[in-house]
């Protein structure tokens, strides 16, 4: 579930239902369904109003959220420690490196599910003066 796999992306932090949609694409509508489902389950909450908006986390307090994580984090080093490389005992010839002119470096795999930034976007536009 996208939203879930978002909000335990960023545990550290609230978001408003408009900075979800933006960051995961799930249609508002969507948005305001499933977190009243979570809400319901107890595993986000409310965590503050400024004004209008509402800002909503996962309630690290609830037994599913913190299996969830523990999974996550099992998962996470599961991979780490499954690309961990032993030395090699072979030499390796200048010429079979693959930092040789010519070839490309080796990327290694993104690790992350989807960039996420944090930019304030602006709307362009024409400024408004004030008299």
């Amino acid at each position: 579930m996208k939203l879930l796999d978002f909000l335990a992306d960023h545990v550290d932090f609230d978001y408003t239902i408009s900075q979800i949609e933006e960051f995961t694409e799930i249609s508002r509508p969507t948005l305001y369904r499933l977190i009243g489902e979570l809400e319901a389950e107890k595993m986000i909450s409310l965590t503050r109003l400024v004004g209008a908006s509402k800002f909503y986390a996962l309630d690290t307090r609830n037994e599913k959220v913190i299996e969830m994580l523990q999974m996550e984090f099992e998962a996470i080093n599961r991979n780490l420690l499954g690309q961990r490389r032993e030395p090699s005992a072979q030499p390796i010839s200048p010429s079979a490196t693959r930092f040789a002119l010519g070839e490309p470096r080796r990327t290694l795999p993104l690790m992350a599910r989807r960039p996420v930034t944090t930019a304030v976007k602006f709307k362009k536009g024409k400024k408004k003066s004030r008299k």
